[in-house]
């Protein structure tokens, strides 16, 4: 795994929590969902371009 896809990894994740946290404390209407869902697919483009698009990663159950 390069460092640059790690670091992309990193922030992308860093933005979901960050997200997440902001609408956990929103009062009303939410409408960051499309951010979460754009930083999402980031990783996945990232995983794919990485691993292929045939990557499975095990699961607890694997």
């Amino acid at each position: 795994m390069s460092e640059r896809w790690g670091e992309e990894i990193r922030h992308s994740t860093e933005e979901i929590r960050d997200l997440l946290g902001a609408i956990d404390e929103a009062e009303g209407p939410i409408h960051d969902f499309h951010l979460i869902r754009g930083q999402l697919d980031k990783i996945d483009s990232l995983v794919e371009t990485e691993y292929g698009p045939e990557t499975h990663f095990p699961d607890e159950t694997d």
